[in-house]
């Protein structure tokens, strides 16, 4: 098809995007003007391949659900790494706000009115549906920027950890794991031993022990720094190549370092 066809946009998700640009000869998508994307957020080496192959691209991202369908948008540069959280501008239409707002993070619950609203959705999903007057809440953690104009985001996979009686939101440690380079970690809670730990799972090359710890002292507190650091070759993927965060405390993961960190 692309042999043939000029192509010029591609509405994808990450892992189907990502093999188009790997397989795809590379000519054929050198007319790519927009490229949409959703569900998880991009690799930002699937970005930096897009912006490669296709320099005049634009890559959008969107966050959305099955019971809300579109809530925001933003635009990836080839510079801009994902980071823990979502944040762009809510679609036309769209109205959120925020129930039991943490006052330290600003986050809370977020709710949506919106056309875009699923009617009558099935309440056996796994999503908990609440509602105040036309707005609908599934559980997603937001805080507003800029009066109501432009959201932050926690997917869903920030719940909430308790560690020790001290409650920890994953979000927060990958966040300040980026800010001292090593985007898109993801933490995890692991049981597996006599006591649990927070174990931060990253394939970022490895940092000296003694810069993270000092670097993450400034963001976070000591409760909330990782037990440990795992650095992967490769992340586990499922058989549709999907990261497989479920086999994150499996003992098969290709490691090339771990690191304690307190």
């Amino acid at each position: 098809m692309l042999s043939q066809s000029s192509c010029t946009r591609i509405v994808s998700v990450p892992t189907i995007l990502r093999r188009v640009l790997e397989l795809a000869e590379p000519t054929f998508l050198s007319n790519l003007l927009v490229v949409v994307s959703g569900g998880e957020a991009l690799h930002q080496e699937t970005v930096q391949l897009l912006h490669e192959i296709a320099p005049m691209a634009r890559c959008v991202e969107y966050f959305g659900s099955s019971e809300h369908s579109l809530i925001a948008y933003r635009e990836r540069k080839p510079d801009q790494p994902a980071s823990p959280y979502f944040e762009g501008q809510l679609f036309p239409g769209v109205r959120a706000h925020i129930h039991g707002k943490d006052s330290a993070t600003g986050f809370g619950l977020l709710y949506i009115d919106s056309p875009f609203n699923a009617k009558g959705y099935d309440a056996s999903s796994e999503a908990s549906v609440s509602r105040c007057g036309k707005s609908i809440g599934i559980g997603d953690r937001a805080m507003l920027a800029s009066g109501s104009a432009r959201v932050v985001l926690a997917r869903r996979n920030d719940e909430m950890m308790n560690l020790n009686g001290n409650n920890i939101h994953p979000g927060e440690v990958s966040a300040a794991l980026e800010s001292v380079g090593l985007p898109n970690a993801i933490v995890r809670l692991d049981e597996s031993g006599p006591e649990p730990q927070m174990v931060a799972y990253t394939v970022s090359p490895p940092r000296s022990r003694s810069t993270l710890v000092s670097g993450l002292g400034q963001h976070l507190s000591r409760y909330k720094i990782p037990h440990r650091i795992t650095y992967l070759r490769s992340w586990p993927e499922t058989f549709s190549g999907k990261l497989n965060t479920a086999a994150l405390n499996d003992q098969g993961l290709d490691i090339e370092r771990s690191d304690w960190l307190r």
